[in-house]
């Protein structure tokens, strides 16, 4: 290697040739490293390719059909998450609703609070500012049987 006319190292043209050669073949971190000292020598112009979704591997999701346990559609929303002063508990009911409650438990599963939630909202402001930081499990029930739960940590 010389120095060039700004001071820089650069490769001479045996091993310019060499290194031409490791960045056509290689692909992982050598070729990356010969194109690097190529494109600093000025001895290659380089364009990063742009790649789009055409060009992409199709996924193994179209070949296979993927069955989930749960349905994908939430019922319950809680944010924000991690929470200080409120947590805002968003839910999806039919309108006929006969007792749906939010009941939040500790982490050890102790009872906290409930709220009735009312028939025509889909939203409840709990208010978390008398509750020690910690993580909470907030729970919607509808006539009697849990339909979700989500885990929200607040944090002072």
């Amino acid at each position: 290697m010389y120095n060039d006319t700004l001071g820089y190292l650069a490769p001479d043209s045996v091993q310019t040739i060499a290194l031409q050669l490791l960045a056509a073949d290689d692909n992982d971190f050598p070729g990356a490293f010969a194109r690097n000292l190529l494109i600093a020598s000025g001895f290659l112009d380089y364009q990063e390719p742009i790649v789009s979704e055409s060009m992409l591997k199709s996924s193994r999701k179209g070949r296979y059909q993927w069955t989930n346990s749960r349905p994908i559609s939430s019922v319950l929303k809680v944010f924000p998450n991690p929470a200080k002063d409120i947590i805002i508990a968003e839910y999806k009911t039919n309108n006929i609703l006969n007792k749906a409650l939010i009941i939040i438990t500790d982490a050890k599963g102790s009872f906290i609070r409930s709220y009735k939630l009312i028939k025509n909202e889909n939203q409840l402001i709990i208010p978390v500012e008398n509750l020690p930081s910690g993580l909470y499990l907030i729970q919607l029930h509808v006539n009697g049987k849990l339909k979700e739960s989500r885990r929200v940590a607040i944090i002072r």
